[in-house]
């Protein structure tokens, strides 16, 4: 099975239990496909399409994706 954690969307701390099944059978898809290695950036490109089921999960605008960043950045070194 397919691990996977961390901030994937806004303010979403993603867990296995809010992935969806068929997510996580992609997820493992694509795992599959790259050696049972799955990083941050094979799933970030596999998102870019609009047919991957993590998609929707992800801020594909540039500007508020790059405010997201610095913010949790922030309150990362804040905590």
């Amino acid at each position: 099975m397919v691990q996977v954690s961390g901030r994937l969307a806004g303010d979403t701390i993603m867990s296995m239990s809010d992935i969806s099944p068929e997510q996580q059978r992609e997820l493992e898809r694509l795992a599959a496909e790259h050696g049972d290695e799955l990083t941050e950036e094979i799933v970030v490109e596999a998102a870019r399409s609009p047919d991957f089921y993590l998609h929707s999960l992800f801020e594909w605008d540039d500007a508020k994706a790059a405010r997201k960043h610095r913010q949790i950045w922030a309150d990362e070194r804040r905590n």
